[in-house]
């Protein structure tokens, strides 16, 4: 896959965020491939929000406006996404993080 600058910029953006990503973010990412038609919800600033702003960059993705203010944020996957998010996920060997176990809380 061959990518333009701008689309370079986006992958390059995603990789970086990807290692700060909570496990309830890579869960619902999960899951959000497995449920096509799902939204899912952000907050505008966030690790995962720069995930999916660059997911939108690409095609991927797309904003939705449901009518709450930030710092919610919203997006959806789509057509295209469905199938390159994972494939995306294997070029980059993002597997043994996308399938980490939770850590469990201090307390």
């Amino acid at each position: 896959m061959a990518w333009t600058s701008d689309e370079d910029e986006a992958v390059r953006h995603i990789l970086l965020a990807w290692e700060t990503l909570s496990p309830g973010d890579l869960s619902t990412l999960s899951f959000i491939l497995k449920h096509p038609g799902g939204r899912l919800a952000t907050a505008e600033g966030s690790a995962n929000c720069t995930m999916w702003e660059n997911f939108e960059r690409l095609g991927w993705a797309r904003s939705v406006d449901i009518g709450l203010p930030p710092p919610a944020r919203f997006f959806e996957v789509t057509e295209d996404g469905y199938g390159y998010i994972p494939r995306f996920i294997e070029r980059f060997h993002l597997g043994p993080v996308f399938d980490r176990p939770t850590q469990p809380s201090a307390g």
